[in-house]
């Protein structure tokens, strides 16, 4: 069953591409630094819980976007860095866009928005736009 946000349905793509959001916007807003980024924490305050956030963060993490030197299922993602492919994806410059900002840029002021309703869905849409580019980039990881 979907999630409610003032009467609107959230779909579980919505809830993956906010924490998707999330997740890049932290990691592009430090890189190259290593994080810890906590499921409790990036769950928090949204229509998610510990375990969606768990497992969002997860697939993100298995699929190569971000490396991670421990994960513990308490929820936290100790060492977590962008690796080659999600730096790729967050320096990319979309087309459509005068300002020519990149979606990393993008995605960081977006989270600093998420507290309005918008902000959130902007989030999302800017995360799966970045995660759809991402699939189409000829970037052999080696790992």
């Amino acid at each position: 069953m979907a999630a409610t946000t003032e009467g609107l349905a959230v779909t579980n793509i919505d809830q993956f591409n906010q924490i998707t959001g999330q997740v890049l916007a932290e990691l592009y807003e430090v890189f190259p630094r290593k994080i810890t980024l906590s499921a409790k924490e990036l769950g928090e305050g949204s229509d998610t819980d510990f375990h969606f956030a768990y497992d969002s963060i997860s697939w993100l993490q298995e699929h190569g976007y971000f490396d991670v030197a421990v994960k513990n299922t308490t929820g936290d993602f100790h060492g977590s860095v962008l690796t080659p492919k999600g730096l790729a994806v967050l320096n990319a410059v979309p087309d459509s866009l005068e300002a020519k900002e990149s979606y990393g840029d993008l995605l960081v002021n977006a989270a600093k928005d998420t507290f309005i309703e918008q902000g959130k869905k902007g989030l999302g849409e800017l995360a799966a736009k970045a995660i759809a580019y991402g699939s189409t980039l000829p970037i052999n990881i080696v790992g």
